[in-house]
């Protein structure tokens, strides 16, 4: 018996990458702010994960930290400091899934037209566990998701 077949057939857990090799879900990018060398100078990835902050929080689940000023969430190097201060030194995640079209019995997609969202972890593992739950929602478009 192949070793393939003796994890398909559960005799061996599942690792991460198994799962996400089967499962309809692309990696797009990774940030983990405790690794920035400069929250002054954030990578446009950083950038773009804090720039939908609420929508982070809302879909993640994350418990928003007590910002004062509402100004702080259009600064972002202000807005990194908070999150690092309250303890988000994990990693941010930001996946892909296809929409699916279907077309009598079988449904079929395309990467030209994709959900996208972010997930947070303390560990890079459970980020990405937390991510492929995205790729286990039914068929249709993710509420709030950002369409590509």
């Amino acid at each position: 018996m192949s070793a393939d077949a003796v994890v398909r057939n559960k005799l061996i857990p599942e690792t991460l990458p198994d799962k996400f090799y089967d499962a309809e879900i692309r990696l797009e990018k990774v940030v983990s702010l405790a690794f920035c060398p400069d929250l002054e100078a954030l990578s446009v990835d950083a950038e773009e994960m804090l720039g939908d902050y609420e929508g982070l929080l809302r879909e993640t689940g994350i418990a928003a930290p007590a910002i004062q000023d509402d100004d702080d969430l259009d600064n972002l190097p202000e807005l990194a400091r908070i999150l690092l201060d309250y303890g988000f030194n994990g990693y941010f995640v930001h996946c892909s899934r296809p929409i699916f079209e279907r077309r009598g019995k079988h449904k079929h997609f395309s990467w030209g037209y994709y959900t996208s969202q972010w997930f947070y972890g303390d560990t890079l593992d459970q980020a990405l566990e937390r991510a492929l739950v995205m790729a286990e929602r039914p068929d249709e478009q993710s509420k709030g998701a950002d369409v590509r």
